[in-house]
């Protein structure tokens, strides 16, 4: 077998992996749309509520968004609090607090009484309902804007503004793309590596037995 014809081999190896590489992103791209990485059985994501945020946070007036800022800062500062003087000291300091004085005593009482770790977890959890009934907020908006029968996104009009609705849209086409460049990477891979595979072996078989044609 001649130089040339072992050069062709190769090259045609080559592009046979790189066409397999081509069509293996491409199927993968597509693999990674029609699925619905925003779900986690039929309910939305962490990640997916959080891009709905994203999208819709410049919709809050000031002082919504203030009051969520403040409470994602205080649980931040609570998990640095390492005893019951540093507690009282964050409930004597804290902005929302102050313009309730008698939640202020109450709070330290139950430091007090209830001891470090409990009083903690109990203001904690407070602040943490602020927060959680916003997550809430955002899937109500997700629920009003997703058919489960018909497994497609709807607009009613009633339920859910334009905005809100186009929010929603955006936050999942936002994990779909990157779900499908994920896809797409692992579909190139594979799928350009068994062409290669393939179409190597088999022409790499030439020069053999074209050797043993020649002994003969």
């Amino acid at each position: 077998m001649s130089v040339e014809s072992v050069n062709n081999s190769h090259r045609n190896s080559g592009l046979y992996a790189a066409s397999g590489a081509v069509v293996g992103a491409g199927a993968g791209i597509a693999t990674g749309y029609l699925t619905r990485p925003f779900l986690k059985d039929g309910a939305p994501t962490d990640s997916f509520v959080k891009k709905i945020e994203e999208n819709l946070v410049d919709t809050l007036d000031e002082s919504t968004k203030a009051q969520y800022a403040q409470a994602k800062k205080n649980i931040e500062l609570l998990d640095n609090v390492k005893n019951a003087d540093e507690l009282k000291d964050f409930v004597r300091n804290n902005e929302e607090l102050k313009k309730m004085p008698g939640l202020i005593e109450a709070a330290i009482a139950d430091i007090d009484s209830k001891g470090f770790e409990t009083a903690k977890n109990g203001i904690k959890n407070g602040i943490q309902m602020v927060l959680d009934a916003k997550d809430a907020m955002y899937k109500t908006i997700f629920e009003s804007c997703w058919d489960k029968n018909e497994k497609k996104f709807v607009h009613n009009a009633e339920e859910v503004t334009k905005e809100g609705f186009d929010a929603v849209k955006k936050a999942a086409k936002s994990i779909q793309g990157k779900y499908a460049m994920i896809y797409g990477a692992i579909g190139a891979a594979v799928l350009g590596l068994g062409t290669l595979l393939c179409c190597g072996g088999k022409k790499s078989s030439e020069p053999a037995q074209n050797q043993l044609n020649t002994q003969a």
